[in-house]
């Protein structure tokens, strides 16, 4: 999934992700509190133009589906 979004959408992109959040907690060696929390997802969709598509009408409200 991660490389699909990578080829097809870029910084700005509308889309929609549905899944998990996982987040983990550690100390470092100095002994300083660590945390991390990832996305894990399960279902992505792509809201807008493909990437590179110069269309100013596919950009607005009238294309949300619902």
């Amino acid at each position: 999934m991660a490389e699909i979004a990578g080829e097809y959408l870029s910084k700005g992109s509308s889309v929609y992700v549905e899944g998990n959040l996982k987040t983990e907690k550690w100390k470092d060696r100095e002994g300083n509190r660590k945390q991390l929390t990832k996305v894990i997802g399960l279902k992505l969709i792509m809201l807008g133009p493909r990437k590179g598509k110069k269309d100013d009408d596919a950009n607005g409200p009238d294309d949300i589906p619902f």
